[in-house]
């Protein structure tokens, strides 16, 4: 479809962007114009600053060092202080250290001292009076007003008669001894201070000059200041704190800079009249395009309710209206899609279920068909059904909430479809039970490879579960289905497979090949097995154990499936109960709930392990009544003495049902049975009636603590006994003491 509606608005708005564009492009640079100058302004300040520290830290470094020698060198303090002038050594060496001094700093032109008290001036060169000397007024000056230790203004000097004069500024330094005594004049070239200056900076860009305190030029570098002044308003100035000098810098009249801002003022215009033309040019585009919106909204109109203006009056905003249509179409679509894909979602899950379940029987041609409307692939390759089994599933529904159980089986299942992914295995998952997740898997290639890596994959899934999630699973692998009427009988050799979970354990992976070679279903080998368990059972003898013992690793030995299993199992519990209906009514052999126990147990059970250790349990309780039954004069003197042992140890508090069945080697379930059987009371009972009796004898005879008296009874805490003697007394034990010493 051709966009005229689209080229209509890109050609109407692209010359007011054009415009705008220029418009904004216009002030940009008049800003940056403007910010390049204050920029440049700020630059050329910080330069100043520079030079007037490199000049201030240069004359610093030439103080510092005269200075230092004044304090330091005794030549000077000996030339100072010298009443003999013709001393020839102390000359020389004075004159080898100015020397020195000047080859130290290029910049120092000449060095002299002046001593007063014989007027002699001495340069290293020649010592001679105050009056013959070239520079006899600046000595006299400095004698007379008392010059400051500091540089003086541009003054010219000349070292010698013949030589010419130079323009220098000079460092008076007196005597560090005595001010009177003489000073010491450092004279500097202002003409090499002027070029150390230059190194800073090229002067076709830039020009500096510097002058002293009384406004004479020390130097420039050639451009007229004034000149500069006029064609140029970025000029810094700087004054020393140090000498009081002040150096102005600027920078060149004529650059391109000056030429940008000449040029930025056209341009200003320039912008104005294209920020004109665009705002005309916009107002002209929106009227012509608004006709569309209008048309637009006229439609609206006729289909549908008449509006109501959403601002105030007759105004209506046609974009509102527009959106509101437009929302409500949009709104009624995702809530199709979202249904649509809600009942793809049900019409998979249920399509799953029953290619498993078998109904109705799907050939090819239907399998393309049906795949084709769910959105899946509707290619048919070789299909193996794989079932996973939450280990021991019964403590998970107990440990979480419904919605918790969910998200951990949400999880589950990404986990095992990404790691399928990641190994190119096409599969389908949906959960077929609460704990039984089911898998279909396609197989590409018919190769062996391809079951290598389904059960890599299968591996790799246990091992993340186990790791992440603290769940094992369970995994068996059905038949291989190559048409899709297979899948059924695919998804029944899983199931059938993962009846071996009993012998095989949590957390395996079971093949089919596996169960072949090695499961062997023998009713009669378990029937006789049960037989000569019962026999031992019934005669009273302790082998019985093993035979259990037999039965359940002949079990495991031959990879019995949990069906036959509870054949075995119930065989067992029906023999046993025939057995004892056999025995005399005197007592019951079952407690109350055992049976039911058992059959929950077996019921629920996942691993041989496990209800080999409930079977264990109860046999052994049963077999302890019926052999207590029959051992009963051997028993009643074994109660006498084990009731003898508690009427002298009832002071332990170790005193129990497990201590007693250390002591006696027997089971403290079973001393709690014949004991209730033999005496007519509870072990607890009697053991209570006689620390109650024992201390009511003490609480009347002596005035030891209670505490103390608890402790003797065998009870370690004193709340438990007063609570115990209060329930078998009636009274508190303090209330008793108190009651039985009124009647004394």
């Amino acid at each position: 479809m051709k966009k005229v509606w689209y080229q209509r608005m890109l050609w109407s708005y692209i010359p007011m962007f054009m415009i705008v564009v220029c418009f904004l492009f216009f002030v940009f640079f008049q800003t940056l114009a403007e910010q390049n100058k204050k920029d440049l302004s700020m630059a050329n300040q910080v330069f100043t600053r520079q030079v007037l520290y490199y000049i201030d830290a240069t004359l610093q470094s030439i103080d510092y060092l005269v200075i230092n020698e004044l304090l330091n060198n005794e030549l000077f303090k000996q030339f100072f202080e010298e009443t003999d002038s013709g001393d020839v050594l102390l000359n020389y060496k004075i004159a080898d250290k100015i020397k020195n001094l000047k080859q130290m700093n290029p910049l120092i032109d000449s060095i002299y001292l002046v001593r007063y008290h014989d007027q002699f001036v001495y340069n290293g060169n020649i010592l001679n009076g105050r009056e013959s000397f070239t520079d006899a007024a600046f000595v006299d000056q400095m004698k007379r007003d008392a010059y400051p230790n500091q540089w003086s203004n541009l003054r010219k000097f000349r070292e010698f008669v013949r030589m010419d004069t130079k323009s220098v500024v000079s460092l008076v330094r007196h005597s560090p001894s005595n001010v009177e005594k003489g000073v010491l004049v450092v004279n500097v070239s202002t003409a090499q201070l002027q070029k150390k200056v230059l190194e800073l900076y090229h002067n076709s860009f830039r020009f500096v000059s510097l002058f002293d305190r009384n406004g004479e030029l020390l130097f420039d570098d050639g451009h007229s200041l004034d000149s500069q002044i006029e064609d140029n308003q970025m000029i810094s100035a700087e004054a020393s704190t140090y000498t009081g000098w002040v150096i102005r810098s600027g920078l060149m009249a004529g650059t391109l800079i000056s030429v940008a801002s000449t040029v930025s003022g056209f341009w200003i215009v320039l912008g104005i009249i294209a920020f004109t033309l665009g705002m005309i040019s916009i107002l002209y585009v929106t009227r012509k395009n608004y006709k569309p919106i209008d048309e637009l909204l006229s439609r609206i109109h006729a289909y549908s309710h008449p509006m109501k203006p959403i601002i105030g009056g007759d105004k209506i905003d046609e974009f509102k209206v527009i959106g509101t249509a437009l929302g409500s179409l949009m709104e009624q679509s995702n809530r199709i899609a979202q249904q649509y894909e809600d009942e793809l979602r049900v019409r998979k899950k249920l399509f799953f279920h029953e290619l498993l379940r078998g109904a109705p029987k799907i050939q090819l041609p239907e399998w393309s068909t049906q795949m084709r409307r769910l959105q899946m692939s509707d290619t048919f390759e070789q299909q193996l059904v794989i079932v996973a089994e939450i280990d021991r599933s019964t403590d998970f529904i107990q440990a979480y909430s419904e919605h918790d159980q969910y998200l951990i089986k949400f999880v589950m299942a990404s986990a095992f479809k990404e790691v399928m992914d990641s190994h190119r295995i096409p599969v389908w998952i949906e959960w077929t039970s609460d704990h039984q997740l089911s898998a279909i898997v396609s197989r590409p290639n018919k190769e062996e490879a391809t079951n290598d890596l389904i059960f890599a994959a299968c591996e790799q899934v246990q091992t993340w579960l186990k790791a992440n999630l603290k769940y094992t699973v369970t995994m068996a692998l059905g038949t291989i289905a190559e048409q899709p009427v297979d899948i059924v009988h695919s998804y029944k050799a899983a199931l059938r497979s993962l009846q071996y979970k009993a012998v095989l354990g949590h957390n395996r992976i079971i093949l089919q090949k596996d169960l072949e070679l090695h499961s062997q279903e023998d009713r009669l080998k378990y029937v006789q097995l049960l037989l000569k368990m019962i026999e031992s059972f019934g005669i009273y003898q302790e082998k019985w154990q093993q035979c259990l013992e037999t039965i359940f690793c002949e079990m495991k030995k031959d990879m019995l499936s949990r069906e036959f299993i509870l054949i075995v199992l119930n065989d067992l519990i029906c023999s046993l109960k025939k057995e004892l209906s056999k025995m005399p009514k005197t007592g019951s052999w079952m407690e109350e709930g055992e049976l039911e126990r058992l059959e929950q147990a077996m019921h629920q059970f996942e691993t041989l392990e496990e209800i080999q250790e409930q079977f264990t349990e109860v046999l052994n309780s049963w077999f302890q009544r019926v052999e207590a039954f029959h051992n009963r004069a051997q028993l009643h003197e074994l109660l006498r003495e084990l009731k003898q042992y508690i009427e002298q140890n009832f002071m332990n508090p170790e005193l129990s049902l497990d201590h007693l069945g250390q002591q006696f080697r027997m089971n403290g379930k079973y001393i709690s049975y014949v004991f209730k059987e033999e005496f007519g009371e509870k072990f607890i009972d009697f053991l209570t009636q006689i620390r109650m009796r024992q201390a009511q004898q003490w609480l009347c005879e002596t005035d030891w603590p209670i505490q103390d008296i608890s402790e003797k009874v065998g009870y370690a805490n004193s709340i438990s006994f007063r609570r115990v003697f209060k329930k078998h007394s009636g009274v508190s034990p303090g209330d008793y003491r108190k009651v039985k010493s009124a009647y004394k």
